[in-house]
């Protein structure tokens, strides 16, 4: 039905088209049967393309279920593969293949799976104090996942943990900065803003950090990811200071991301400088950043900053009282965000569809 009435005046002006044109070869007693006679082929095409359109959807429907069994039959055969090794007292093997794994299972967005996984090779670290590896997976694979998964408290009990033992590894420096801009994250997510003396140590520990390591690609990515650390905590205060300081220091972070050509972190951040700028005041750059980073992040297939960008063109929409087009921004970014598992993203969206709904009342 919805086909028919998309497709209505397409149809309707095939038939006056074809009508008209009959009237110029056919003499004036036949028009009427000559109009039947179109106006049946026009049907039957019509239906074929009706018929067309619905194969269509099904290969799609098809396809994606095919998709979702493949992806599920791979988790269920991964999984079974670290068990399987696991009752074989595998340890160096789960080790290797887990940390292997991990990133990759990052980038598709199984924050479960991951987890998961990071557990057993949690357990494989410890038993063959593999102090490079348990570090690596208390930080990240089980650490910032579970704040993914908004098990903050476990969070932070990985993270320090990961932390202590990364102190008395110069070789585990990375993860260590690594470890001290995830739990400013996490005060973040979970409104302690309030707590500035922790969060502006744990900046102060990273910065520390991360300048003494050697000049290189390395350091330079580092002390992007700080910036960009620091100007998330600055915008979070959100006062007018704050946020000015914030959109020097995503600058900055853009910068340093430019230098070691780093496009997928360049897409990222038009997002955070989008909600800076939002809250300077400054919206029509703010939505010029949205919309790019929405258009980039679709082309590169990148979820998770369309998801933001996405919001971020919602808030836009809002403040200008824009409330239908706020809406469609805000649906479009749950869906993502469902899909692909951004538990925080979506408690966000679930807040500011609510402040929505009492506007549009």
């Amino acid at each position: 039905m919805e086909f028919f009435k998309k497709q209505s005046g397409l149809f309707f002006g095939l038939c006056t088209v074809a009508s008209l044109g009959i009237m110029c070869f056919v003499p004036f007693s036949h028009y009427a049967i000559a109009g039947i006679i179109v106006c049946i082929i026009l049907a039957l095409l019509f239906a074929y393309l009706y018929g067309w359109n619905r194969k269509q959807k099904d290969m799609d429907k098809i396809k994606t279920e095919l998709e979702i069994a493949k992806n599920k039959t791979f988790i269920i055969s991964l999984l079974a593969y670290f068990e399987a090794l696991k009752n074989e007292h595998k340890d160096f093997e789960i080790i290797r293949w887990g940390l292997a794994v991990s990133k990759p299972l990052w980038l598709s967005h199984k924050y479960t799976v991951r987890k998961e996984i990071g557990g057993y090779v949690e357990t494989s670290a410890r038993d063959k104090k593999d102090i490079s590896a348990l570090i690596h997976v208390l930080i990240d694979d089980i650490g910032w996942t579970n704040a993914e998964l908004l098990d903050y408290k476990t969070a932070r009990k990985n993270i320090e943990e990961g932390i202590e033992f990364a102190k008395k590894r110069p070789d585990c420096a990375f993860m260590l900065a690594k470890g001290y801009r995830h739990l400013l994250s996490i005060n973040i997510r979970d409104n302690q803003i309030n707590k500035k003396e922790k969060c502006e140590e744990y900046l102060k520990l990273c910065f520390k950090v991360t300048n003494e390591l050697p000049e290189g690609k390395k350091k330079t990515e580092l002390m992007a990811e700080y910036y960009f650390a620091k100007a998330t905590y600055e915008h979070a205060i959100n006062s007018n200071e704050s946020n000015t300081q914030a959109l020097k220091d995503i600058t900055e972070a853009e910068r340093l991301y430019k230098q070691i050509a780093d496009e997928n972190w360049e897409i990222r951040i038009l997002a955070r400088k989008g909600d800076i700028l939002l809250s300077l005041g400054k919206n029509d750059y703010a939505r010029d950043l949205f919309m790019d980073g929405k258009n980039k992040s679709r082309t590169e297939e990148l979820k998770k900053p369309l998801v933001k960008s996405l919001i971020g063109l919602g808030n836009y929409y809002l403040e200008q009282g824009h409330n239908k087009k706020a809406k469609d921004e805000f649906d479009d970014a749950e869906k993502i965000a469902i899909e692909i598992g951004m538990e925080y993203e979506l408690f966000i969206i679930e807040q500011k569809k609510k402040e929505l709904d009492s506007k549009m009342k």
